[in-house]
């Protein structure tokens, strides 16, 4: 029986696929800004720096950093012995994870499944992210919060 088919995945065209691909390599944060009750702030400050990336493997990471950070722990072994402060100069304006990744072509999200993280009640989760192409940015929202990111180049 000769089937005609009328999806494109039938044609060799897989959507996911698509996206996977646009998805893959390393990206420069540009904005991370939280909308709370009518107000958008910008917890990283207004020009926050980070990295995103995507590998072929399916593994992921992120960093996001507020600029200015201050500390006066310089050794990573002192840090088992710093004060509440130093603790807290430390995490402050930081986070950072990584993982791996699936995508969900139908919902337009990607989900981070974490590993490993700055904040340890990530560890283990899944972290939902919906995402849309700009050009060469990548808009990743949850909940209230929004970062676009920068294709760097190859």
């Amino acid at each position: 029986m000769n089937r005609r088919h009328s999806n494109k995945e039938s044609r060799g065209h897989n959507p996911e696929a698509s996206v996977r691909k646009r998805l893959i390599g390393a990206w420069k944060l540009l904005t991370f800004e939280v909308s709370v009750d009518g107000n958008v702030l910008h917890p990283y400050g207004e020009h926050p720096i980070g990295r995103l990336t995507y590998d072929e493997a399916g593994r992921m990471s992120a960093h996001v950093m507020k600029l200015g950070r201050k500390s006066s722990i310089t050794d990573p072994i002192a840090v088992t012995s710093a004060s509440c402060d130093e603790l807290r100069q430390i995490a402050d304006g930081y986070v950072g994870y990584y993982g791996t990744f699936s995508l969900d072509e139908e919902s337009k999200t990607v989900i981070h499944h974490v590993e490993s993280c700055t904040l340890p009640a990530w560890v283990g989760t899944d972290q939902t992210r919906h995402y849309e192409f700009v050009d060469t940015h990548l808009a990743l929202r949850t909940g209230s919060g929004k970062a676009v990111w920068e294709r760097l180049p190859h």
